[in-house]
């Protein structure tokens, strides 16, 4: 089995409408820890003193204000919205806080999403906002040894780490598919480069890219939508929620290569791996996505609203626990069990197994708190992180929980 090359968790930012424009439904709030229902566990005593059972999670981060969590290659990053703390912990071991290197701009933004490896380099995608609130720009930085440096002023690409320690990143915000290594700087495109072209026409020049993932054996992956095909009688059905895959260098280029879909890739050459662009069953007018997890060629996870599986032969769609009518997070440990984040509970599911609701630790004397769930890590295939929110008399805490007790809580006020 290839081993997966972490993709990030990016939290804190809604869930992208994908097709329609319908209301989005969200899982019902959640009943005080005494109570029970399917689709919200009850809160154990994990962090002492309440009725239920125990929770095997812990508190490793707490913060007042919200936060990001990021799975890199061979490791974690945690960084508060307000960009003035980070902190890292490589495969194995422990949370380590440090000031947010100076280079960010000035005035109200944010940090959208982190991708790269432990300790560094690591890539960041920000938000800088104008001060009626609106978006102004999205400048990309690179967090290494020496600090941050901006590499673009504008750009919001999807980010994975690729094998031969490069980042590989990928846009559709020109309104054309655009694929590059931005780790390390190379002369020139590599010739196992990912092809710009797809298999599908209407896709190649409609397409939208989400998530971006890779596996150690080469292979890419990305989520987004498509139009459909209009001349061939599609009208104006919704959008298209894909999944582009393109093989590992040395594979059969599949379906794209059958059809003689091999286009001049501008040096001259040849693009042998153009995208197999591969739907999703079903369509919905409020599909949305939010999650983009790859272990292996044959086990991939997709989804937002609705949630799919590929078991190496086709795409399924996977029935959520009851009452849940999205996924904040996904993933999967190596043993193959599965651990998402609804709305408002974190649940995991061994194999092809019912899903169980994961009790979540709890406060003595505080029995009414509320969680939000904003995403799942699973560091290595082993090492479980969740990013929550929990609402109580005091106000609102964002948390890190790990699968495993911390000798210290990080603390962020």
């Amino acid at each position: 089995m290839s081993r997966v090359l972490p993709i990030t968790v990016s939290l804190l930012v809604g869930s992208v409408l994908l097709a329609g424009c319908g209301g989005r439904k969200s899982d019902p709030a959640p009943p005080a820890p005494s109570s029970s229902s399917p689709d919200t566990p009850a809160s154990g005593s994990g962090s002492g003193g309440l009725p239920g059972p125990p929770s095997p999670l812990s508190v490793v981060l707490e913060s007042k204000g919200p936060l990001l969590l990021s799975g890199l290659e061979g490791g974690v990053l945690v960084t508060d919205v307000a960009h003035t703390h980070l902190a890292r912990a490589g495969a194995g071991g422990e949370l380590a806080a440090e000031p947010m290197p100076e280079g960010l701009p000035e005035g109200p933004g944010r940090i959208l999403l982190a991708a790269g490896r432990a300790p560094a380099p690591v890539w960041l995608v920000y938000e800088k906002l104008r001060e009626d609130g609106k978006v102004d720009a999205n400048p990309l930085f690179r967090l290494g040894k020496e600090g941050l440096k901006k590499y673009a002023d504008d750009w919001k690409p999807a980010l994975a780490p690729w094998t031969k320690h490069r980042i590989l990143a990928a846009s559709t915000s020109s309104g054309k598919l655009k694929i590059k290594v931005i780790e390390p700087s190379l002369p020139g495109p590599p010739p196992d480069l990912p092809s710009a072209h797809l298999d599908d026409a209407s896709c190649e020049h409609t397409l939208r890219i989400e998530t971006l993932a890779a596996l150690s054996s080469g292979e890419v992956l990305a989520a987004g939508t498509c139009k459909p095909d209009v001349a061939a009688g599609a009208g104006a059905s919704p959008a298209r929620y894909v999944v582009i895959r393109w093989s590992s260098p040395g594979a059969p280029a599949g379906a794209a290569a059958d059809a003689g879909h091999l286009e001049p890739s501008g040096d001259g050459g040849v693009d042998e791996r153009p995208g197999h662009v591969e739907v999703m069953p079903g369509l919905s007018s409020d599909l949305t996505h939010a999650v983009l997890h790859a272990r292996s060629a044959g086990d991939v996870w997709v989804g937002g609203s609705k949630l799919f599986h590929h078991d190496g032969a086709s795409w399924g769609a996977v029935a959520l626990p009851p009452a849940v009518a999205a996924v904040r997070g996904l993933a999967v440990t190596e043993d193959g069990t599965v651990w998402m984040a609804s709305e408002h509970a974190l649940w995991r599911r061994a194999g092809a197994g019912p899903w169980e609701g994961v009790p979540l630790p709890s406060r003595t004397g505080d029995p009414a708190g509320a969680w939000e769930m904003l995403g799942v890590v699973a560091l290595d295939g082993r090492d479980v992180w969740i990013a929550a929110r929990r609402t109580a008399v005091e106000g609102p805490r964002d948390l890190i929980l790990r699968l495993r007790a911390a000798p210290a809580v990080v603390r962020w006020e």
